[in-house]
């Protein structure tokens, strides 16, 4: 047996999109920015990668429900790399993620009282994922 998993904690970068598959399953996808810092010369660089989300069932229904661009997001499941040509011809590479396991770690709650960044806490139903509150969650 072998295995591609990938685990990313991130922000999305914009509003997930549930959709209906003609066996009427529930879908959603969802991009995710992880941001981190190299060192490069005497400098340090902010760099950002870009994950494409996709969940399936009830898990894809919470969140379309519960997430909203900025929401911080544990995100585990399987990778692969996806390859297409965009409108001018440039040959691209996109990492996508099958999540298995999505825990919400803000919620859009938190920015619309104006507090900028999420709390951290889980906004989310019983059903995000293995871990039941933050208390429980590993890091």
């Amino acid at each position: 047996m072998s295995l591609a998993q990938m685990t990313i904690i991130g922000n999305l970068g914009g509003k997930p999109k549930l959709r209906t598959t003609p066996n009427d399953q529930k879908v959603c996808d969802f991009s995710v920015a992880v941001n981190s810092k190299k060192r490069v010369g005497g400098e340090v660089e902010e760099l950002t990668q870009w994950f494409k989300v996709t969940v399936w069932g009830k898990q894809a229904e919470s969140c379309a429900q519960y997430l909203d661009k900025g929401t911080r997001v544990y995100a585990q499941g399987r990778f692969e790399l996806q390859f297409w040509t965009d409108d001018s011809g440039t040959e691209r590479t996109t990492l996508a993620i099958t999540g298995d396991n999505i825990v919400f770690l803000g919620d859009k709650k938190d920015r619309d009282n104006g507090e900028g960044e999420t709390t951290g806490q889980q906004s989310a139903p019983a059903d995000t994922g293995r871990f039941g509150k933050d208390d429980d969650v590993p890091f």
